[in-house]
């Protein structure tokens, strides 16, 4: 029993130290299938908006928003390269 406790507690550090922080798995997790219907030049302005609101969420400090609008910056940013948008679109 007690061989099963160490080995169960062993299993579970090794695989802790494996996971990736909150930040990078929103990250990985962002998706672009949002966009995909988009136009490049639809995608232009969503990337304008995205940036303004990202902007003022700086300044006042609302980090968990900002990120989440980071993430959606780079949903829009794959899916804008999947079209062949041109450079500087989003």
């Amino acid at each position: 029993m007690k061989t099963k406790t160490c080995i169960g507690a062993a299993l579970l550090l090794v695989l802790s130290g494996c996971a990736s922080s909150p930040e990078n798995m929103d990250e990985a997790n962002a998706s672009a299938i949002s966009y995909q219907d988009f136009s490049c030049d639809l995608m232009a302005v969503e990337a304008k908006l995205i940036t303004t609101k990202m902007e003022e969420l700086q300044e006042s400090g609302a980090k968990k928003q900002y990120r989440a609008l980071k993430r959606q910056k780079k949903a829009l940013a794959r899916s804008a390269n999947k079209k062949d948008c041109p450079a500087g679109t989003v």
